[in-house]
């Protein structure tokens, strides 16, 4: 939206009241502005119908208001207003500055301008400011208690005609280069002239369309780099930063001063287009190359616990097949001396186990493998492999449980104040050295960190322990170990669940090379298919070789 100011004519002031009016806006006069010269009919600004929402200022600065709108009276000369000046300290100042006539003049302010061919024709009335210097120089305004008394408004002239009038302004500019200071005077003179219009047509301006700034002031100029405004605003970027550089090359405040003096110095600021670093619209998003680091995390490389505590053999068939002894031949004490030997009845039983598979593929652009991208490759075959020794020993330890023999705990001995977990392990250890030497234990959740916390005057004393980190712990000779996880994180083990085992109760065997890595094409849609398979099976050869405490202990 366009905004512009136009300023005109000198103020008295009715201090009882406080109501100052006079001619905001003049019809067809040309002004100077910061648009240069141009007019304003009657009609072309829109004035809205309830002045009470249009507010006065100092100098078009908005952040210091100092009254409103009483009432506005459109006439064919031009824009009447009446002000309520503020009961404040500013207010105070700003009507015995009118009565010492350093503040003559008032200045509209318009926003949405348009200007073509030397004339407005189009904008929106929203406020006024009390300024020292009008644009308009023959514009006459009149405060309340003018009266009788004020002068003519000009010479054989209607009284709704402003006088004409001869004005002259100088401007100072101060300028340093290397060390020496030149001074630059501008003299300009200004009048204005009413006669009648002659019957002979005038001749036509060029036709030219002003190109309008975003925020506009038609406030006459007032020295320093202001004096060289034409087109353009009062103070540019470019002023300011010359103002600065001539301040930092040698302490000269000269610039600055006046563009302070000229009460733009905050505007300007406030005008300023930003450059946004990050946001909607912002040019930093556009153009700021990031620092591609790859892969954030990619963590340690998983390493199977479970697959580790049992026998291993390869996986060379999908079935295996073999049997068991459901009751074992066996010798019994003899008494000799032709006595009868002993015997007992002897059975078998076929066991089959089958392998289970693992596998994983995905339909990839092949646009990935046309521009080489090894880094993704690598990372996607790496965390394929992880994830099936993640899953192959989540497997294992389910089928552990799964054949596992169920124990129950036996009851506290008295006095021990010990936690329940150490009972949990020697009963189920208990149990699995009936078949064999206890060689590995693992723990659900809540039971490893009572097992991990478990201080050092209640370990069991005909034990030796040992905890060497929080991976895993000794005691007596066997391992003890946290449940793993499976690849959503979900413990393996419930709440209470203690496996204890030894080695020769499970083998666990595996296809050669698994997870293994095949690939193949999707022509048709430009596709790359990846997979890896992998094969294994948990193959139990002693039941009795593991025991599964499920829950709490005996009370």
């Amino acid at each position: 939206m366009t905004n512009v100011t136009i300023e005109a004519g000198t103020l008295t002031a009715n201090r009882e009241d406080r109501v100052v009016s006079g001619l905001l806006l003049p019809y067809g006069e040309v002004g100077r502005t910061n648009l240069g010269r141009f007019s304003v009919d009657r009609g072309v600004f829109e004035v809205p119908s309830d002045p009470l929402v249009l507010t006065a200022n100092l100098a078009h600065k908005r952040e210091d208001p100092v009254g409103r709108v009483l009432t506005t009276n459109d006439t064919e000369a031009g824009l009447f207003a009446s002000f309520k000046i503020a009961a404040t300290p500013e207010g105070d100042q700003l009507l015995n500055d009118i009565d010492d006539g350093k503040t003559k003049a008032l200045s509209v302010e318009a926003t949405g301008v348009v200007i073509r061919d030397g004339k407005a024709i189009k904008g929106r009335v929203f406020g006024a400011a009390f300024v020292d210097r009008g644009a308009f120089p023959s514009a006459t305004l009149l405060a309340e208690d003018a009266g009788d008394d004020a002068e003519p408004t000009g010479d054989a002239l209607p009284p709704e005609i402003p006088a004409d009038s001869d004005s002259e302004s100088v401007t100072r500019e101060v300028i340093t280069v290397d060390g020496v200071q030149y001074q630059r005077v501008t003299t300009s003179t200004y009048t204005t002239e009413t006669t009648p219009v002659s019957d002979e047509p005038a001749d036509e301006p060029e036709k030219t369309e002003a190109p309008v700034p975003e925020n506009l002031n038609a406030q006459a100029p007032a020295g320093g780099f202001a004096a060289r405004r034409k087109t353009a605003p009062a103070i540019t970027p470019g002023h300011l930063f010359a103002a600065l550089a001539m301040y930092h090359r040698n302490g000269d405040r000269t610039g600055l001063d006046q563009i302070r003096e000229a009460g733009r110095a905050d505007t300007l600021f406030a005008a300023l287009e930003d450059i946004t670093f990050s946001g909607e619209g912002s040019l930093g998003d556009k153009i700021i190359v990031p620092d591609w680091v790859g892969q954030f995390w990619s963590g340690v490389q998983h390493q199977r616990v479970v697959v580790p505590q049992l026998g291993s053999k390869d996986l060379t068939a999908f079935h295996v097949k073999g049997w068991n002894w459901t009751a074992k031949p066996r010798m019994e004490r003899w008494g000799g001396n032709k006595t009868a030997v002993p015997s007992n009845e002897v059975d078998a039983e076929p066991e089959t186990f089958s392998a289970q598979p693992f596998a994983g593929a995905h339909d990839i652009a092949r646009e990935m493998k046309d521009f080489p991208n090894p880094e993704f490759w690598e990372a996607y075959f790496t965390a394929m492999r992880e994830s099936y020794a993640i899953e192959s020993d989540a497997y294992a330890l389910e089928k552990l449980v799964e054949a596992a023999t169920p124990v129950t705990t036996g009851l506290a001995p008295i006095g021990y104040d010990g936690p329940d977990v150490l009972i949990k392990l020697v009963d189920a250890a208990l149990a699995v050295n009936r078949k064999g030497v206890p060689t590995f234990a693992f723990l659900s959740e809540s039971d490893w960190r009572e097992y991990a916390l478990t201080p050092k005057d209640h370990t069991l004393e005909l034990l030796t322990q040992s905890l060497s980190s929080l991976s895993e712990g000794a005691v007596g000779g066997f391992k003890v170990l946290p449940t793993p996880y499976d690849q959503d994180e979900n413990p393996v083990l419930q709440d209470g669940q203690v496996l204890v085992g030894t080695r020769a109760a499970a083998t666990f065997r595996e296809l050669p090379g698994s997870p293994i890595r095949v690939e193949g094409l999707d022509i048709a849609k430009g596709g790359i298919d990846p997979a890896l398979h992998g094969y294994g099976l948990v193959q139990i050869d002693e039941p009795g070789g593991l025991a599964l405490v499920d829950g709490s202990i005996q009370s």
